[in-house]
C-alpha cells in the first residue's frame, strides 16, 4: 500500500544523494585551486583548523537536509486526493493505517536524508581541514534530540495543513517556511506583553520556535521563551504526533 510513496521518496533521494555528491566536488574543486593551491591558502588551512563543534554541525544539517525532504514530502496526503483517492481507499487497509504507512515512509526518508547530509557535511570538513569535536555543553543530548525531531515535526506540520487539499498543495510548501520565519520575527517586535504573548501563543505551533540555539559555530533565534532543551524537544515531540493525528483525521473524512 505504500509502495507508490517508496518510489517517491526512493527518487527524491536519488536526487538528493547526487547533488551532494556534486557539492562535495565542487568544494574539493574550488579549495584544490583557490584554497590549498598557494601561500594565501595553506594559511587559511592552518587557520580554519579550529575544531566545530557537534552540535554546530549536526543541527545545520538536520535543518537543511531534514527540513527540505520534508518539505517537499510533506503534501503527500494531499497528492493522494489528486485522482488517487478511489483507488487508495479500495486497498483492504484502514484510511488511519493507509495514512500513516505513507507517513512511516516518508519518516524513513527524511531520516535517510539526514545522514546522507551528514557524510557529505562530514566529507567538507574532511577537504576544508576543519574538525568536529565530539564533546559538547551540558545540554548536548537535548540539543541533538532537539535537531533530530525537527525534520519530523515540520513534516507532520505540513501533512496536517494540506491533508484535506485537492490541488493546490505546493502553495502550502512555497508559503510555510515564510510564513513561519515571519511568525518568529513579529514575536521579537517590541509592541508590549499582549502582542508579545499572543504571537507567542501562535507560535506555540511553528516549529521553527524550538530549534533556538546559540554556539560558537552557529546561533538560530527562536521563539524568546524557550529556555528549556527538554521543553524544546516535548514540544516538537508534540507537534509529530499532532500533526499525524490531525492530518489522518482530516483525510479519513474526505470523500472520495
Amino acid at each position: 500500500m505504500y509502495y507508490k510513496e517508496w518510489l517517491t521518496v526512493r527518487r527524491l533521494l536519488t536526487v538528493l544523494a547526487i547533488g551532494l555528491i556534486g557539492l562535495v566536488g565542487l568544494v574539493a574543486f574550488f579549495y584544490a585551486l583557490f584554497g590549498a593551491g598557494s601561500a594565501a591558502g595553506h594559511a587559511h588551512a592552518a587557520a580554519s583548523g579550529s575544531m566545530t563543534g557537534f552540535i554546530d554541525f549536526f543541527g545545520t544539517t538536520a535543518l537543511l537536509a531534514g527540513g527540505l525532504m520534508a518539505t517537499i514530502l510533506g503534501t503527500a496526503l494531499s497528492k493522494e486526493n489528486d485522482g488517487h483517492l478511489e483507488i487508495a481507499w479500495t486497498k483492504p487497509y484502514s484510511r488511519t493505517q493507509y495514512a500513516t504507512a505513507v507517513m512511516l515512509v516518508d519518516a524513513a526518508g527524511i531520516a535517510i536524508a539526514v545522514l546522507l547530509g551528514l557524510g557529505a557535511h562530514a566529507l567538507i570538513h574532511v577537504i576544508l581541514r576543519q574538525p568536529v569535536s565530539l564533546t559538547g555543553g551540558p545540554n548536548m543530548f537535548g540539543d541533538i534530540v532537539r535537531f533530530a525531531l525537527f525534520p519530523f515535526a515540520w513534516y507532520a506540520v505540513i501533512v496536517a495543513l494540506s491533508a484535506r487539499l485537492r490541488e493546490n498543495c505546493s502553495r502550502v510548501q512555497a508559503l510555510v517556511w515564510p510564513v513561519a520565519l515571519i511568525l518568529v520575527a513579529l514575536e521579537e517586535i517590541p509592541l508590549g506583553p499582549v502582542w508579545h504573548a499572543f504571537m507567542g501563543a501562535v507560535n506555540l505551533l511553528n516549529p521553527l520556535t524550538y530549534v533556538e540555539y546559540h554556539g560558537p559555530g552557529l546561533t538560530i533565534i527562536g521563539g524568546s521563551g524557550m529556555t528549556s532543551a527538554l521543553t524544546a524537544d516535548v514540544a516538537l515531540a508534540a507537534l509529530t504526533i499532532g500533526g499525524w493525528a490531525l492530518a489522518t483525521t482530516q483525510w479519513r473524512r474526505l470523500e472520495a
